[in-house]
């Protein structure tokens, strides 16, 4: 059974910086669509008590996560602490523009600078993981 791959998107939604977060959000929509791999997208999600239950369940039924720490946002560390508990794979993103850092405990683990005037870099680099992202999973299948 062939199935598609789904990919929870962890970001900051509406804040300071948010002409460029649209693009960079679009940006990774178009390589998960381009690489056949369905982007879950929290801002879809309903308000309220909802969201929490709709975002508990797509950390558990996403494949892998990718998380843009770039505004330091904690609700986005907390999301990616939940995936890592739940040993979900993940990809981190941090913008050469934005205020965050990689938290020290997350270093070893497989991450992407971009400069945010420049998504086809990331566009690039992005997919060239994703893809590698979808032969692990495949292989462990």
């Amino acid at each position: 059974m062939n199935t598609t791959p789904s990919c929870l998107v962890l970001m900051p939604y509406g804040r300071s910086h948010q002409h460029w977060q649209e693009r960079i959000r679009q940006t990774i929509v178009d390589v998960l669509e381009r690489t056949g791999v369905s982007a879950v997208l929290p801002d879809e999600f309903v308000a309220g008590a909802r969201w929490a239950d709709a975002m508990l369940e797509s950390l558990r039924s996403s494949d892998f996560i990718i998380a843009d720490l770039s505004e330091s946002n904690p609700n986005v560390i907390f999301e990616l602490g939940v995936a890592h508990g739940l040993r979900k794979p993940f990809i981190i993103l941090v913008s050469t523009k934005g205020e965050g850092t990689i938290p020290s405990d997350l270093p070893g683990y497989q991450y992407i600078t971009y400069d945010p005037t420049d998504p086809f870099e990331l566009e690039f680099r992005l997919e060239k993981i994703v893809r590698a992202m979808q032969m692990r999973l495949e292989a462990s299948r």
